[in-house]
């Protein structure tokens, strides 16, 4: 009766033993998972700088439009009724692991329309933002962010690109052969109103047209130096000249005086 007391005291013994263990082992895996998912959760300096590197890769810049926009159609030619063009805006190198949020010279950002994803992506490469060209310029503000790794509350970059203004100017018959000159250029920064601008480029003009009469030797300004310097060396010289006058005088009236006598 002992021995057999003594076999299930042992027997319960280990029986509590090992659902202790269990217990303990189950207690440990659970500890490990919650913190594996806490992890998870968190972005932590691995992930955070995986993304950055990611976003850093993101590149934006704009191309001027293809096609043209009249306005006014069949009515009078004016600045505010000549061609006017649009600006494309691209985005490149935007993964699935990011998204971006932008706004547009004060635009509050966070709109969902001003929401861009990778699926966004053009045929070219590229999510495309259509800007009609106006006449002032546009900054845009681009926010990079990520819903990996629990870090979509960082802002992962931020970049700022201006567009500049549709130049109407440019449009205009006394723009046609000076386009590269700065108040003539289709999309610039500057703006002028219209006495202004006619006085620059009429400026402009002349100074060309300057540069290339003198290019080819019709300089006014170098005649006018040449009969300058002339005139100087005269009157510095002037007695000298007029004792050469007067000794080539004397000289012709002896000369005539011989040959009449000659004749006699």
């Amino acid at each position: 009766m002992i021995e057999l007391y003594l076999e299930n005291k042992v027997g319960a013994f280990m029986k509590k033993r090992s659902i202790l263990l269990l217990t303990i082992m189950l207690g440990v895996f659970l500890f490990i998972g919650n913190v594996k998912a806490e992890e998870d959760r968190t972005c932590n300096a691995v992930s955070l700088n995986e993304l950055r590197t990611a976003a850093a890769n993101i590149k934006v810049s704009y191309v001027p439009g293809s096609n043209v926009e009249e306005y006014n159609e069949g009515g009078p030619i004016g600045v505010d009724t000549l061609p006017m063009r649009h600006l494309d805006v691209k985005l490149y190198n935007l993964t699935d692991r990011l998204y971006v949020r932008f706004e547009t010279s004060g635009d509050k950002i966070g709109s969902e329309k001003n929401v861009l994803t990778y699926r966004n992506i053009g045929p070219d490469g590229a999510v495309t933002i259509r800007q009609q060209a106006v006449t002032e310029t546009v900054t845009y503000t681009f926010k990079v962010f990520s819903d990996a790794y629990g870090c979509s509350t960082k802002t992962l970059r931020t970049i700022r690109l201006t567009l500049p203004r549709f130049n109407f100017y440019s449009q205009l018959d006394i723009c046609q052969d000076i386009p590269d000159y700065y108040l003539c250029q289709e999309y610039t920064t500057y703006k002028v109103d219209g006495s202004t601008f006619y006085t620059k480029v009429d400026d402009y003009k002349a100074k060309l047209l300057a540069q290339e009469e003198k290019k080819n030797g019709v300089d006014l300004d170098d005649n006018t130096g040449i009969i300058s310097k002339a005139v100087s060396t005269v009157s510095k010289n002037k007695y000298i000249i007029a004792g050469v006058i007067v000794l080539a005088g004397v000289i012709a009236t002896i000369y005539i005086i011989k040959r009449k006598k000659s004749d006699l």
